[in-house]
């Protein structure tokens, strides 16, 4: 038998329990199951008393038994046994002594492995560490790239040497194919070039490798379609019907959706959410007691709330659902900021878009942050909230950028200072400043003492449209320029490019805009920052553009893993 020609013509069993050729059995014996042959000419198969391997001829080899075994690559194949996991040769004998708690197959030489602590690297034919980094997750190599997760959850390329090849981190990274890899961030899918960056604008529900230069995504809508490599569509394939009735009820549910907002502002003015998690499952009568309100009225917040899941009814009693518990223990300020001042002002958006003033100003006679430098109430309220989201979107940021560079880092606009508290913790040697307005800042001090190392962040007073003070080499402003049209957005850099050394560096931390998606990345809140300050959402060549005119060259730019982007400038000095 010509074991060459018959290894591309062995097939498996539709019920995996032995192989075929021809449609033929190619031996007598059944085993549990089976796995493809690999050369030269060995399988793996699996029987009550373990793991084996087998010949063509489906006769046992090696006179070994293993809890697994899989198929050999580059002559070598991954086995399990009471010692761990490792790697035996074509004569079944372990090659090297190290033990794992799992082992993948060997791809261009190196070999994916977790050790005991759950730490992922590769190794070399001999066991051996090929580089000195471990990750959360490493995969395979292939044209000398793997992709690697690291413990903040974010996808890179790495190299042989387990280097990352590009500084462009996403949730979820595919090794390269004809020279593309496939990548997703929060808009979606697609591809990405060797050297990380987007190779069209879309973004797709999902999407293939290309292959001839063209590749298979599906779109938003569920539509099949092929693109080629610059993202524009060639052909699509097929539209997935609708349900008339099911559209009907999403429209209704968007028309009504306030409601589901007003019983969240409702339930935490009154006190519902802290009173079920301070005290635990409740009867109404036991929680009207405590609260004090009407009894009917809170019956009814409370069944619309169990509609929602942020509470449950069962047995007489009412308890904080899973959604419920999230709210009050991670955003318990959030209803108040999206239930009372701003919910008003978005009954004046269709005047606002008529005249091109801020429904707030239309609705409070006052601009946004005006208002909320009069209203100190509200003003500890709405920064408590932006905190809380703050702790949420900004968490990962050190994970993605090493801040450890810069002695001194100065947070411009950074309010609450929960951005400087995760960066001053993640790189010990790195000392912060939080620059904002007086009554910011006051807010802030008041809310140091047990959060904050004091002798790590220092809180400084001033307005960033005046003049922001020369004591860093490197300037963070998070989610400022957003709230600010380009001739404010750009006085606010001008001040920081006045601030910085020559070749200084500034980080923007902002939400980007992709442009011609229909997916709702900062297109809603778009329309909000209009409404609310006048301000907008940018694209990362809108702020590329800001920056320029303001004197600074942007280096790169990093998805954070969470909403929002890093972009990466540096100050170009007088002469450039």
């Amino acid at each position: 038998m010509d074991k060459r020609k018959s290894m591309h013509e062995i097939s498996i069993s539709l019920d995996e329990t032995h192989h075929l050729l021809d449609g033929m059995p190619l031996y007598a014996s059944r085993h549990k199951k089976v796995t493809s042959f690999h050369e030269p000419g060995i399988a793996a198969v699996l029987d009550d008393d373990g793991a084996r391997f087998i010949d063509l001829e489906g006769k046992s080899m090696f006179g070994k038994t293993f809890s697994q075994a899989f198929g050999f690559y580059e002559g070598l194949a991954a086995v399990q046994d009471n010692s761990g996991w490792y790697h035996v040769n074509l004569t079944g004998n372990s090659v090297y002594d190290a033990r794992f708690s799992w082992a993948g197959n060997f791809q261009e030489g190196r070999c994916p492995v977790r050790d005991a602590i759950g730490k992922y690297f590769h190794i070399c034919a001999d066991g051996s560490k090929a580089y000195q980094q471990s990750y959360s997750y490493a995969g395979d190599y292939k044209y000398g790239i793997a992709v690697a997760i690291d413990d903040g959850g974010i996808a890179w390329h790495i190299d042989t040497r387990g280097n990352k090849i590009h500084d462009h981190g996403y949730p979820f990274l595919h090794t390269y194919h004809k020279g593309f890899a496939i990548a997703q961030d929060k808009a979606g899918y697609f591809h990405v070039d060797k050297h990380g960056h987007p190779a069209y604008q879309a973004r797709f529900k999902y999407a293939e490798p290309f292959y001839n230069g063209q590749g298979l995504v599906r779109e938003d809508d569920g539509t099949l379609a092929v693109i080629d490599e610059q993202g524009k569509i060639m052909h699509r394939l097929r539209r997935t019907t609708t349900n008339d009735d099911a559209l009907l009820g999403s429209v209704m549910a968007d028309v009504t959706g306030f409601w589901k907002t007003q019983a969240l502002h409702a339930a935490t003015r009154i006190g519902l959410f802290k009173l079920l998690h301070d005290h635990g499952p409740a009867t109404i009568d036991n929680i009207n007691a405590s609260l004090r309100v009407d009894r009917d009225g809170l019956q009814r917040l409370v069944n619309a709330l169990d509609v929602y899941r942020y509470v449950q009814i069962s047995g007489g009693l009412v308890a904080l659902d899973e959604k419920g518990k999230i709210l009050h223990d991670r955003l318990p300020h959030a209803p108040i900021l999206w239930g009372e001042d701003k919910y008003l002002a978005y009954s004046m958006a269709d005047q606002a878009i008529r005249d091109g003033k801020t429904a707030y100003e239309s609705c409070h006679g006052s601009g946004y942050f005006s208002a909320m430098q009069a209203l100190q109430k509200d003003l500890v309220a709405h920064q408590a909230a932006f905190a809380e989201y703050a702790r949420i979107d900004y968490r990962c940021i050190p994970d993605v950028v090493d801040f450890s560079a810069h002695p001194i880092i100065m947070d411009v606009g950074g309010g609450h200072g929960v951005l400087m508290d995760y960066i001053t913790k993640a790189c010990p040697g790195v000392k912060g400043i939080v620059f904002d307005r007086p009554e910011i800042i006051e807010i802030t001090r008041r809310n140091m003492a047990g959060f904050f190392a004091p002798d790590r962040i220092q809180l400084l007073e001033g307005d960033f449209f005046k003049s922001i003070p020369r004591v860093s080499s490197c300037i963070v402003m998070s989610r400022v320029l957003h709230d600010w049209n380009d001739d404010l957005a750009g006085k606010i850099l001008q001040n920081a490019w006045a601030a910085l050394p020559s070749g200084g560096r500034l980080y923007i931390i902002e939400l980007l805009k992709i442009p011609g998606m229909r997916k709702d990345i900062g297109i809603t809140l778009d329309l909000h920052m209009y409404l609310m300050t006048g301000g907008k959402e940018r694209t990362l060549e809108e702020y590329a553009t800001l920056l320029r005119r303001s004197g600074f060259i942007v280096d790169h730019s990093v998805f954070s893993g969470r909403m929002v982007s890093i972009i990466v400038a540096n100050k170009k000095s007088e002469g450039e």
